[in-house]
């Protein structure tokens, strides 16, 4: 069976290219291998405040039909922290990259985190070895 992996990343106030740079990058070197599970395919812009239980319903819906969450630290938010604890809470596999130094990384996601890596073709690289 296919693996599903989750896009988690910041999406409020970032800009159009921030949300979806990463993850359509992310999306063309993990296909076919993987399913991928983007957020971004739905189009709640303009319309978040009007329907935030849809967002999240199928947000989390998604986080619990993939067996990967990938996370883009670098940019996250509090919608991503809750991600982060919501796979964790379900034993998903939560491989997280953020291009800071270690040491600058919150405590908070590196325990929450399967894997951190330093850079989004790290973690991708890692994802096609390990799963």
């Amino acid at each position: 069976m296919t693996k599903r992996i989750y896009l988690a990343g910041g999406i409020k106030d970032l800009s159009l290219k921030e949300q979806t740079e990463w993850r359509n990058n992310a999306t063309k070197q993990l296909q076919p291998q993987f399913n991928i599970l983007n957020p971004m395919r739905r189009n709640f812009r303009g319309t978040e405040f009007q329907s935030p239980n849809e967002i999240i319903s199928l947000d989390k819906n998604d986080i619990l039909n993939s067996d990967i969450l990938l996370v883009n630290g670098k940019n996250s938010s509090w919608g991503t922290a809750m991600e982060v604890m919501f796979a964790f809470i379900e034993h998903k596999i939560i491989i997280t990259y953020n291009e800071k130094k270690f040491e600058e990384t919150s405590p908070w996601l590196i325990f929450h985190s399967t894997r951190i890596c330093e850079n989004l073709g790290e973690a991708i690289k890692y994802i096609k070895i390990n799963f």
